[in-house]
C-alpha cells in the first residue's frame, strides 16, 4: 500500500480534516503531529495502533495542545512510524 498523506480543505479557516492511510507492516505506532513554521510543534494526535489501522482521518480545529486558537500562518503536518515519514503543508487563515 502507498502511503497516503491529505489534508482538504487547504487553505482552511475552521475545520480541516486529515486523511492517512499506512501500509499494514507498520509495527510502530504511528504519531501525528502538527508543527508551525519554526518548527515547533502545536498539535499531536493520538492514532490507533497500525494493526487496526488501514485508512482513517482526524479533523484539526486550528487549535494546540492546550486547546488554544493558533494563529493564521503555514503548518506543516507529520505522519511519522518506523517505516514511513509523510509531511504537509497545510494553511490557515481567519
Amino acid at each position: 500500500m502507498n502511503q497516503i498523506l491529505e489534508i482538504y480543505p487547504s487553505p482552511f479557516n475552521q475545520i480541516t480534516d486529515i486523511r492517512y492511510e499506512i501500509p499494514d507492516e507498520e509495527h510502530q505506532r504511528p504519531e501525528l503531529k502538527i508543527y508551525d513554521i519554526s518548527g515547533r510543534l502545536v498539535k499531536s494526535f493520538q492514532l490507533p495502533t497500525s494493526h487496526l489501522l488501514s485508512s482513517n482521518s482526524v479533523r484539526w480545529d486550528g487549535t494546540d495542545n492546550a486547546g488554544k486558537k493558533v494563529p493564521k500562518g503555514i503548518y506543516f503536518v507529520q505522519l511519522q512510524g518506523s517505516s514511513l515519514s509523510i509531511t504537509k503543508k497545510v494553511i490557515l487563515v481567519d
